[in-house]
């Protein structure tokens, strides 16, 4: 499986190198920071919910948090349904206050996923392999929604710089590589090959439940204008963050009497 994905991203990256030599493409930089929040559920089940922020630069804009461009806020039920295997479902709603595709002011997107997500995990490193089919139904200027359906396919490694697992006060690096493809669309071009993103960063673990990362990506998407974005990304992960709350303040158990 992970052979045919890698040979599958291989051959894309390759296409966008032959189209970004021969074709016109304009450039934006973008910053985004994302919250995310997950805690257990159930056994074998947890939940999470996430909210992003992206600001966008177009030339010839000045200053890289010039312009608001959108939110959004999901949410995602996981089931681990053995040690390598996790399947996900999730929700999430976009408001795009300038949005590329559609190239227009304030339109919604509401967006259903599933995703299997592949474990390798060995000492030293881990490598997964995602798999997320998206139906994204998106507004345009007549405020009329068209839906699309995306499959994405990721390869992401990820190595422990000061220790052989990710736990607290522990560096590490990440990088992945990602395909799409989509369903024909009016509002989101009738290329098949939908984009190509590349992502590389840092983590660091401030405790066993709260982790922070700082990565860089760079996304093709290959358009009658050829579309490369250049995207800062801060994230903030947090695990049981109201049970460690309650954990931080509660008064310490008192003595019992004598």
């Amino acid at each position: 499986m992970n052979a045919r994905i890698l040979s599958c991203i291989f051959i894309c990256s390759l296409a966008c190198v032959v189209s970004l030599v021969h074709a016109q493409s304009s450039s934006t930089t973008q910053f985004s920071n994302e919250l995310r929040f997950s805690r257990p559920l159930a056994k074998r089940w947890s939940g999470e919910i996430d909210f992003t922020n992206l600001w966008m630069q177009s030339p010839p804009a000045d200053g890289l948090f010039n312009q608001y461009s959108q939110w959004s806020l999901g949410a995602w039920g996981h089931n681990y349904i053995s040690s390598k295997w996790r399947i996900s479902a999730g929700f999430t709603y976009y408001h795009k206050i300038e949005s590329e595709e559609p190239a227009q002011s304030k339109s919604n997107e509401f967006r259903l996923s599933g995703q299997g997500i592949y474990y390798v995990k060995k000492i030293g490193y881990t490598i997964t392999s995602r798999s997320r089919l998206e139906w994204r139904n998106l507004q345009d200027s007549a405020n009329n929604y068209n839906s699309v359906l995306r499959l994405r396919e990721q390869v992401r490694l990820i190595v422990p710089i000061n220790a052989k697992s990710i736990r607290e006060k522990v560096i590490y690096g990440f990088i992945s590589e990602e395909v799409s493809f989509k369903t024909h669309s009016d509002v989101s071009g009738n290329e098949i090959f939908d984009r190509n993103r590349f992502d590389i960063g840092v983590g660091y673990a401030f405790t066993n439940d709260v982790n922070v990362e700082l990565y860089y990506a760079s996304e093709f998407l290959p358009r009658d204008v050829n579309q490369i974005n250049h995207l800062f990304n801060l994230d903030f992960i947090f695990r049981n963050l109201i049970d460690n709350l309650k954990k931080q303040f509660s008064p310490p158990p008192s003595a019992p009497d004598e």
